[in-house]
Order: structure tokens, then C-alpha cells, then sequence
């Protein structure tokens, strides 16, 4: 009787264990899958009902296989990691120490985007810089030759290489808050950088992740626009404005 009472608690423990694990360490990502030449999906857990790409035109599919795609799923997706959370879900990728990143749709106060939490909300106020805007978007793409999309409808919060996760050691440096020594140290901005981009959705108990190949940034972006279906040339009119024109306007 007490063997199996041991053999219970023991049994139980570990699966605590294992739980503690997934959570603190992060689960490794699962098998990609090419959706379209040069364009790769993984997903983990359960999956939304519905999602953005579900109302898209379909993919310019041969026009992408005349660009230069690998034909083999990119290794750095096997460093993909996610980390279930109580209020949603995390993912992230290592970032090299040169890279930089781009996107996240209309940012109207900033350009590169590395050492930003980018919040990914719609709103006709562009405060701040924090990541809403008119028309903001859960992709971006790196100057190591990809980009990512998280096909989520729901809020994405991005740290573009901006915070330590709670699991990795943070080597001290003079700009820390516990070694500054005036103001201007405190506030200058080079406190908590990290070498992953993160994002987190609200709310959800799995995601969808979709990877583009370059090998150029300007070959990312021609391969996310054909596998939205190509799109269209906006009249030069439309490239004007920096703020959206008041409903009753027209082309004149």
C-alpha cells in the first residue's frame, strides 16, 4: 500500500514537472509545411476557428515558383519555440546581433523596428509609439532575408528584440537600472534588449505561424504580396496622404 502511495506522488511530481518545464523553458516548434513555393506554415495547439488568410484572394502561385525559394523548410524555424501562458500564448526567434526589423504595418513614428514593443491594434490615433495606427499588422520581416507573419485576428503584442525572457540570464551592463548612475542612464532606452523577437496573442490557446523566404527584403515582400493574391496598383492620389481624408472626398 505504501509502494503504490510512493509510486502515485512520485508519478505526480514528475508530471508537475514536466508542466513547469513547458512553461518555464518553452516546447519547440512544430513540423513546417510549405503552403505555396517559398512560404511555410507551423502551427501549435489548438487553432482558431477562423483567421485572416481565410479572406484572401488565393495565391499567385506561379509566380512565386519563378523566384528563388530553398525547397526545404528554413532551419530557423526548428529554433521556434512556444510558451503557453495563462492569458494566451508566446512564441519566439533568436535575433543575430546585426539584425534588424521592419513592418508591423503603418508605423507612422518609426521605421526600424528593433528594440520596440509593438503593440498591434487598430486606432484612429496614432499616440505614442507603441504600435497602434490605422493600419497595423502581425508581420514583419528581418534584414537576415525572411519575414513572419502570426495569422491571428487577435491583439499581438510584439518585443522586437526589446526584453529579456524571465528564464535567460541578463548579463549587468552600466545602463541597467541597478547599475545607473544618474537620470539619463535610468531612461536611455538600452535597458532590457534581448537577443529574440517575441510576440504574444491574448486570448488564444494556439497559434499559426507563417514564414517567408527571401533571400532579399524586397523578395520577402514581393513573395507576401503574391501569396495574398497579388493585389493592386493604388491611383497616385492615394499615395499622398499621410492621414485618411475626410469620407465625403473623392478621387478629386
Amino acid at each position: 500500500m505504501f509502494q503504490k502511495i510512493v509510486s502515485r506522488q512520485t508519478l505526480q511530481i514528475s508530471l508537475l514537472f514536466l508542466v513547469i518545464s513547458g512553461f518555464s523553458f518553452g516546447i519547440a516548434a512544430q513540423t513546417p509545411e510549405q503552403i505555396a513555393p517559398g512560404v511555410w506554415r507551423v502551427r501549435y495547439g489548438e487553432q482558431e476557428t477562423t483567421r485572416p488568410t481565410d479572406f484572401k484572394e488565393p495565391a499567385n502561385s506561379a509566380a512565386m515558383e519563378k523566384m528563388p525559394h530553398a525547397g526545404t523548410a528554413p532551419a530557423l524555424l526548428s529554433l521556434l519555440h512556444y510558451v503557453p501562458l495563462q492569458s494566451g500564448i508566446s512564441a519566439s526567434l533568436p535575433l543575430s546581433n546585426a539584425e534588424r526589423l521592419y513592418g508591423f504595418g503603418l508605423q507612422v513614428n518609426s521605421f526600424q523596428q528593433r528594440g520596440l514593443r509593438r503593440e498591434i491594434r487598430v486606432n484612429s490615433r496614432t499616440i505614442g509609439n507603441i504600435g497602434f495606427s490605422h493600419a497595423p499588422l502581425p508581420f514583419f520581416i528581418s534584414s537576415n532575408g525572411y519575414g513572419i507573419l502570426v495569422n491571428s485576428s487577435r491583439y499581438v503584442t510584439f518585443y522586437a528584440g526589446s526584453q529579456h525572457r524571465l528564464n535567460r540570464p541578463v548579463a549587468a551592463s552600466p545602463n541597467d537600472a541597478a547599475n545607473a548612475t544618474k537620470e539619463s542612464d535610468l531612461y536611455s532606452g538600452n535597458n532590457g534588449k534581448s537577443d529574440l523577437v517575441e510576440w504574444q496573442v491574448k486570448g488564444a490557446k494556439g497559434i499559426e505561424i507563417i514564414y517567408f523566404e527571401g533571400p532579399s527584403i524586397k523578395q520577402v515582400m514581393e513573395r507576401y504580396n503574391l501569396f495574398s493574391g497579388g493585389g493592386a496598383i493604388p491611383p497616385l492620389w492615394a499615395l499622398g496622404f499621410k492621414y485618411r481624408a475626410k469620407n465625403t472626398f473623392d478621387a478629386n
